[in-house]
């Protein structure tokens, strides 16, 4: 099914208010799943890790010949890390609180080291007979990455995001979908405070299901990026984009080999900026999997996106994307995974950057593969090697870098 999101970005926020949306996300999740007296521990499906990740990159500053710094380019980071899986049942109702946390370390950049948090709960009710409603919330905490800053600065961004979804399936028939959701981002470096940005979106569904054909919908969704920090030079209004998408979405499922979801439709950006153009085309997203057997899968996402960012300075990004991943099952205790991934960007109402070239464009390549080995039942290795490379519209902002790393996770 497809859902889509709102965001909000806010930049040169002070520690304790950084830090205050993560302790009020920490206490909804804990709100929903802890109230249950003294047998709690009995009733809540717990795994919990610890492990340590070491990977090298040949070039963590995301440089090049134009912008130098060669000599501290390569380097290596250590990250400690605990990893949280719970899982509650209580009557019909669902809840649950999962991710991971640590702080990465560095040999060279020492500037970069920041806590990385990735932390998501919530819980499915269930609304009389068919109904369900879906409520989350996740928190995204780490040091922005290199390539998309432009400049080697210490900025953590912290990303706080609510979503809801409401349905009444039914195995054949028409039935509604609604969903709606808010994110709120913060940069820790004042230098960025103008590229805060709030996304707003809301939308809904009308869908007919049948056993012999799958689902299909008719969807809307309505969305909203603001840019408060950014004004425009001649109303003075702050920078924002009205977002309208409309189409159709088409999901179908073969037994549990061949699955395929398919949305196609028109999307419309209104720039409320004078110096910035809109944007009106075909819109897509899909994802078809395959699985030839129950020890091997492959996966292919493609999509169209327009969103906001907060690390540099533009009105939206029109995104178009594709991605590739094959699972494999190559023993009972050794996993392989790889993965391939392209896209393309395009910067609409780009905001100059002191210093910096406009973007103007980029395309982007990733391909990588994971392993994974289970020594015992409690303790796993791991092993992963990537490759990435960027082409810009202003070659200042090219790069190319390979990673490679180790890990070990300990469950209890």
């Amino acid at each position: 099914m497809t859902r889509f999101a709102f965001h909000r970005d806010v930049v040169g926020a002070s520690r304790t208010a950084l830090w205050r949306p993560a302790i009020w996300f920490g206490a909804l999740p804990g709100a929903l799943i802890f109230p249950l007296g003294p047998a709690w521990p009995q009733q809540i499906r717990s795994d919990v890790r610890i492990g340590v990740v070491a990977v090298h990159d040949s070039n963590l500053l995301r440089t090049n010949r134009i912008r130098g710094g060669a000599d501290q380019a390569e380097d290596t980071r250590i990250t400690p890390t605990i990893t949280l899986d719970l899982k509650h049942r209580r009557g019909r109702h669902n809840f649950y609180l999962k991710g991971d946390a640590g702080y990465d370390f560095y040999d060279r950049n020492k500037q970069l080291e920041a806590a990385r948090v990735a932390m998501e709960g919530g819980g499915r009710f269930a609304l009389g007979a068919r109904c369900k409603a879906d409520l989350t919330a996740a928190l995204d905490v780490q040091q922005s990455d290199i390539a998309e800053l432009g400049v080697v600065i210490r900025n953590r961004s912290q990303s706080l995001t609510y979503s809801g979804y409401l349905a009444c399936p039914r195995p054949a028939g028409l039935y509604p979908e609604l969903n709606a959701s808010r994110t709120v981002t913060d940069n820790s470096s004042a230098a960025r405070s103008i590229f805060d940005l709030r996304v707003l979106s809301a939308g809904g569904s009308l869908v007919y299901a049948r056993p012999s054909l799958g689902q299909v919908a008719l969807y809307y969704s309505y969305g909203l990026l603001e840019r408060p920090g950014v004004l425009d030079p001649v109303t003075g209004q702050q920078d924002s984009s009205r977002i309208h998408r409309a189409g159709v979405r088409f999901d179908r499922y073969v037994a549990a080999r061949l699955g395929a979801s398919l949305v196609v439709g028109m999307v419309d950006v209104k720039p409320r900026r004078s110096t910035t153009p809109g944007f009106s085309s075909v819109d897509w997203l899909g994802e078809i999997k395959w699985q030839p057997t129950s020890l091997a899968s492959l996966t292919a996402r493609f999509q169209r996106q327009v969103r906001g960012e907060s690390n540099f300075g533009a009105s939206y990004v029109v995104a178009d994307g594709i991605a590739l991943e094959s699972r494999w099952s190559l023993s009972p205790r050794t996993n392989l995974e790889l993965q391939a991934r392209h896209e393309r960007r395009r910067l609409r109402g780009e905001e100059p950057t002191p210093g910096l070239p406009p973007r103007q464009s980029d395309k982007t390549v990733q391909v990588g593969a994971k392993l994974r080995y289970a020594l015992t039942p409690s303790l796993q290795l791991g092993g992963e090697v990537a490759y990435s490379r960027r082409d810009a519209g202003d070659p200042f902002y090219d790069y190319h870098s390979t990673r490679a790393g180790l890990r070990a996770d300990y469950r209890f």
